[in-house]
């Protein structure tokens, strides 16, 4: 229920943005952005659409919303392998790591990247 709250108000603010499969009404996947932060905040894609470029191009159209300048991500740390894709995506954007930033509800080590342009 929380998160549905909180994906509701992001849709109503205009900062989620929500891939569909070609041809189709379904969902392939989505990000939520802070427009006031400048950060991507979650980005999921779904198992059908992964290895498709779906991440690139949620990616490339939230980088577009939020326009020129500094955007952070946080993201899985190094250490954890499962976040390998993850770091990869955002690496070929110029992401870049700023620090660790602690670690997700479930334990997970997270880590804060940037953009700088």
């Amino acid at each position: 229920p929380e998160f549905e709250s909180a994906l509701d108000s992001a849709i109503a603010r205009g900062e989620a943005l929500v891939s569909v499969e070609a041809g189709t009404d379904t969902p392939s996947g989505g990000i939520l952005i802070s427009r006031k932060r400048r950060e991507i905040g979650w980005l999921v894609v779904g198992s059908p659409s992964r290895g498709r470029r779906a991440g690139s191009r949620l990616v490339l159209a939230a980088l577009e919303a939020l326009g020129p300048g500094p955007v952070s991500v946080e993201t899985f740390a190094a250490e954890v392998s499962e976040g390998e894709v993850a770091r990869h995506l955002y690496d070929s954007f110029g992401f870049e790591p700023t620090g660790e930033r602690g670690a997700t509800p479930a334990g997970t080590s997270t880590a804060m990247l940037r953009r700088w342009t």
